[in-house]
């Protein structure tokens, strides 16, 4: 039997954590009751990201070590403004988050990593 793997247009569901390399989890969905879905094409990740995604075999763990401009693009400064701070408007936080605490889904950390479970729905 042949396993037909990710391609462009297919929706997934996506367990992942992003982490700067040597520092803990900025974001991670291992904890959520369900994982992300999102559509390759629909705008919903970066294409720099989906590239990422193309050809994995659904159900199977990967770990991209990428560096900014692989997830993202290349640096734009032209597009950096400088305000001052009295231009923006008051944040209130109304609690607290504690980004240290999110578990890493291995027996081990992984700086600088990012996991991604494509599963095809």
């Amino acid at each position: 039997m042949t396993v037909r793997s990710v391609a462009p247009g297919d929706t997934l569901q996506l367990r992942y954590a992003l982490r700067p390399r040597g520092g803990d989890d900025l974001i991670s969905n291992f904890d959520d009751a369900e994982a992300d879905t999102v559509t390759l094409g629909d705008g919903t990740l970066a294409p720099m990201l989906e590239q990422w995604l193309i050809d994995l075999v659904p159900g199977e763990r990967h770990v991209f070590l990428l560096d900014p401009w692989q997830a993202f693009g290349e640096s734009q400064p032209e597009l950096i403004q400088t305000l001052p701070k009295t231009d923006l408007p008051a944040i209130r936080h109304s609690k607290s988050i504690n980004w240290s605490n999110s578990p890493c889904p291995t027996a081990r950390p992984w700086p600088g990593t990012s996991w991604k479970s494509a599963t095809r729905r």
